[in-house]
């Protein structure tokens, strides 16, 4: 008996969890055949949104918005293509290396010039904690 009072919680969530999923379903089940079938003026609602999406400004809407991606695409998969960094930011210049070539991992996220007050500064905080902008304290 333990082990179906203890399988009781779960059991109950499954079971809200598959009532509400098939409430869900019938709710979508029914707004499709209320959109089918229930007349709004001449037409029934799939009749209205299907003329909508015949119209000429929504087609030439969606014509204008093929042509835009047909040749962005073009672009970015040229040969001669710049990268998206580049190409949305032309103005911008390509930053600096943070650290020298073959430099080692300690000073990867360290500028240059600067790895070895990086060290000397995380040797002065306490418990070695290098992310601490504040003043060393002494113990």
């Amino acid at each position: 008996m333990e082990s179906v009072a203890a399988s009781a919680p779960a059991l109950l969530c499954y079971h809200r969890r598959v009532i509400r999923g098939l409430i869900s379903l019938f709710v979508l089940v029914l707004l499709i055949w209320l959109g089918a079938t229930v007349k709004l003026g001449k037409k029934t609602t799939f009749g209205h949104i299907k003329s909508i999406w015949q119209s000429e400004p929504t087609q030439e809407l969606v014509d204008g918005v093929k042509d835009k991606v047909k040749t962005e695409y073009r672009e970015a998969t040229s040969p001669d293509a710049k990268p998206a960094a580049e190409a949305a930011r032309p103005d911008v210049a390509k930053p600096e290396p943070l650290a020298p070539e073959g430099a080692g991992p300690e000073t990867a996220a360290v500028p240059a010039g600067k790895a070895d007050t990086a060290r000397r500064s995380r040797k002065a905080r306490p418990h070695g904690d290098a992310r601490s902008d504040a003043p060393a304290v002494e113990r």
